[in-house]
């Protein structure tokens, strides 16, 4: 069986073929959904390493950026072009490579639109600040053409500083009713710790953005270090999370109430320990109609995992609390095991209809990728299913595991969306899909609804 050697999560990495690969051929699904791959990305011809998710248009089109790749080596944005008959490919075209200076540099989260058509989104490096060692980041607009064959336009809407006001975003950002954004730095501010900030469009045409910080984190009892973006309930509050930090150094979920004077204040609603409640989340909440909040983390949980070093990771729900001023509570859907089951989920979730839950794992599954001199799973694509009754355990099912060769991804580090069309589920692999060059691909699971 093809091998291939993974580094970190955080690295660039380059698969090594240390084995003949073989073809599998439908044999991995025959119990589960169908897997296609829409596209592969192709090292020194577009983007390569895909760290984050897709968004989709209302004609199906699907958009996303990968970390490097492009004309400079530092990352573009994507769309890909749905065929006009099943028999046909996707048709990709670059909207954006990034020239890694003042417009930024390795995008590692998804986009956003506005209601006229525009694109939002983040470099965790590039912006011209000397601060950080490759810049500090920026949050940047894409405006699509006004003839389609022309080129969209990249608007550098704040670039990071690296002081006070924030560094490295490595999160997407979301929009407000006003047009305002929102979003996080895993570094800067006052202490060093990672802020989350708005930024507020110009009054006049022509004008600049404006930064605001809505909190600037500091350690403990406070989170550290957000990587992950942030989430709107119906009354305007955000909630987030932190990888790091709080009084067991192994993350926070928190809460930023709006109140009627405009300031924001910070709530810490749960604070992880790292053991068999889960650590580190490294991705966004979503929430249900009772404001109940699911999330993943890559540690913590039961299992023991060879990909992570330690614990599996584990699929949360946080519960508000009956009573106004009580304690939120956590309860662990799901702990992964490792093996066929997953391990070390570090994107988020997705609803469907009936409240099943749908995600990634960037190891464990029937695949074959090795860690060192370890064997571990490729990634998954799974389902929980809610109990019929209280008190039950959710169930997990596997929907697709990564094989890691040529004709398939490996090493989803996001998660996935339901397609517009077919309830079929839509992401991307950071790594796999080419015979010389594991650079990435887009892929289509289902339908499973």
């Amino acid at each position: 069986m093809r091998r291939k050697t993974v580094g970190s999560i955080e690295a660039v990495v380059v698969f090594v073929l240390v084995a003949v690969f073989l073809i599998f051929d439908g044999i991995a699904l025959a119990a589960g959904p169908k897997e296609v791959v829409l596209d592969r990305f192709v090292l020194h011809k577009d983007g390569n390493f895909p760290a984050a998710g897709l968004i989709q248009d209302s004609a199906g089109n699907l958009y996303g950026t990968t970390r490097l790749g492009g004309a400079s080596g530092f990352g573009i944005v994507f769309e890909l072009t749905p065929p006009a008959t099943a028999a046909d490919a996707w048709t990709e075209s670059i909207l954006y490579s990034f020239q890694g200076g003042n417009d930024g540099a390795n995008p590692t989260a998804g986009l956003v639109f506005d209601p006229a058509g525009n694109l939002y989104g983040t470099t965790s490096g590039g912006g011209g600040a000397t601060k950080c060692s490759s810049g500090c980041g920026t949050a940047f607009q894409l405006v699509p053409p006004a003839v389609a064959t022309d080129s969209w336009t990249e608007n550098v809407l704040y670039a990071f500083q690296g002081g006070n006001d924030g560094a490295n975003p490595l999160a997407g950002l979301i929009l407000d009713s006003e047009g305002n954004l929102y979003g996080t730095t895993s570094a800067g501010g006052r202490f060093t710790d990672g802020t989350v900030f708005q930024l507020a469009p110009p009054t006049t045409t022509g004008g600049t953005w404006t930064e605001t910080l809505l909190h600037i984190f500091g350690g403990n009892p406070d989170g550290k270090q957000p990587v992950a973006g942030l989430l709107f309930d119906k009354q305007g509050n955000l909630y987030g999370t932190t990888a790091l930090g709080g009084g067991f150094k192994s993350g926070v979920i928190f809460k930023l109430h709006h109140t009627e004077g405009g300031t924001w204040n910070e709530l810490l609603l749960y604070t992880f320990t790292g053991a068999s409640d889960g650590g580190n989340p490294a991705d966004s909440l979503v929430m249900d109609k009772e404001e109940n909040l699911y999330g993943t983390t890559p540690l913590g949980g039961t299992g023991t995992c060879t990909f992570s070093g330690s614990t599996c990771g584990t699929v949360f729900r946080l519960a508000p609390p009956a009573t106004e001023g009580g304690a939120w509570t956590e309860t662990v859907l799901y702990s992964f095991q490792g093996g066929d089951d997953g391990d070390f989920p570090v994107a988020g979730l997705v609803f469907d209809k009936v409240g099943n839950l749908f995600g990634t794992t960037v190891a464990g599954g029937s695949g074959s990728c090795t860690l060192s001199t370890s064997t571990v799973g490729c990634g998954t694509v799974f389902q929980l299913a809610p109990p019929a009754a209280a008190g039950i355990l959710w169930t997990e099912t596997v929907l697709y595991s990564f094989l890691g060769d040529p004709n398939d991804g490996a090493q989803p580090l996001a998660g996935v969306i339901f397609g517009a069309k077919g309830g079929a589920l839509l992401g991307t692999t950071s790594l796999g899909g080419h015979r010389t060059a594991n650079t990435g691909v887009v892929f289509e699971v289902g339908p499973v609804q």
